[in-house]
């Protein structure tokens, strides 16, 4: 491991002795092409990239000020990465302990870990407050786990799978391919996904879930969440559950799927574009198709279940192009 490290100790002659201190330090890692790097931290900010390099790189940035010397030391020292490298993994915390209140006057400019990553290596990423930021084709990461309590979680990129957990942050995935699949549970946490996945389940208390561009099978369940979901490839066999207690549920399919299933709510209303019949209270849909299957149900909410013309649509009308100017 090398190291460059700067420790900047700045004494302010302001109230009650006020201090600043900074910590800025440079670290590379060796590991094994295909290791799992797990970073934990409490409250500093998680921002990966991937690399075509062998090794981790990983700065730190930290910064303090604006509260007694001996708690802007003891908040320095808590923050800075501990590190330990055993064969196939790369552990990475910071987690301070027993920190207590820092003070009505106290400011916290800076806490960053930013870091490098081999693409074949896997990411695994767990932060409390702070948000988790990645970007990068880690496409033998399988899963790819992040977790996050109140901070937000931002992917740019792919992996073979991923799995997340969160109590309130937001979650959102912009893929450059659709990966294997998604597994996603948070409490209050919205998901958006774009980019698509063969396989997901998400699971939420009163998050906002949003998936676009699926090429399969779906399992959405939340208390009070809207749900929105789109494909861009639906198989025949494909199986697709959603339940809501209290949330609009809005499904968007290939003009020409041919779903089945059942769609139903207790208090509102279904407007679907695919032929079905509706039963006697007219709170349920079963579906005409043979093709994928479909079990939706909401208790207070309303059900869109509508075509996507996409480009090759038969009610799509062709505009002629424009004649040509010359001779004019």
């Amino acid at each position: 491991m090398r190291t460059l490290a700067i420790v900047a100790l700045v004494l302010s002659a302001s109230w009650t002795s006020a201090a600043e201190r900074e910590y800025f330090a440079l670290d590379t890692h060796p590991v094994d092409p295909d290791a799992r790097i797990v970073v934990t931290t409490d409250d500093v900010e998680i921002h990966v990239r991937g690399t075509t390099s062998g090794e981790v790189r990983a700065s730190t940035d930290l910064r303090i000020a604006g509260v007694g010397a001996d708690r802007a030391d003891a908040w320095l020292t808590g923050r800075m990465p501990k590190v330990e490298s055993t064969p196939g993994r790369l552990t990475i915390t910071s987690a301070p302990e027993g920190e207590g209140f820092l003070g009505l006057g106290s400011f916290l400019q800076r806490r960053r870990l930013g870091l490098e990553i081999p693409f074949g290596c896997t990411p695994d990423l767990t932060t409390g407050s702070a948000p988790i930021t990645l970007r990068g084709a880690f496409d033998d990461a399988e899963p790819m786990r992040l977790r996050s309590g109140s901070g937000a979680i931002t992917i740019t990129g792919t992996a073979h799978s991923f799995e997340i957990r969160s109590t309130s942050g937001n979650s959102t995935l912009d893929l450059a391919r659709p990966a294997e699949s998604l597994w996603a549970r948070t409490s209050a946490g919205n998901i958006h996904l774009d980019g698509g996945v063969r396989s997901v389940q998400v699971e939420t208390a009163s998050g906002r879930v949003e998936l676009h561009d699926l090429v399969g099978s779906a399992t959405v369940e939340t208390v009070d969440g809207a749900i929105a979901l789109s494909w861009d490839v639906l198989p025949d066999d494909a199986r697709v559950k959603v339940v809501s207690s209290r949330g609009n549920v809005r499904i968007r399919i290939p003009f020409d799927a041919t779903p089945s299933g059942r769609l139903s709510t207790s208090t509102g209303f279904i407007r679907s574009e695919f032929p079905g019949t509706v039963n006697e209270n007219g709170d349920a849909v079963d579906l005409a198709g043979g093709g994928p299957r479909f079990e939706v149900e909401t208790a207070s909410g309303d059900i869109v279940f509508e075509k996507d013309p996409g480009w090759f649509a038969p009610d799509r009308q062709a505009t002629p192009a424009p004649e040509s100017a010359a001779g004019e």
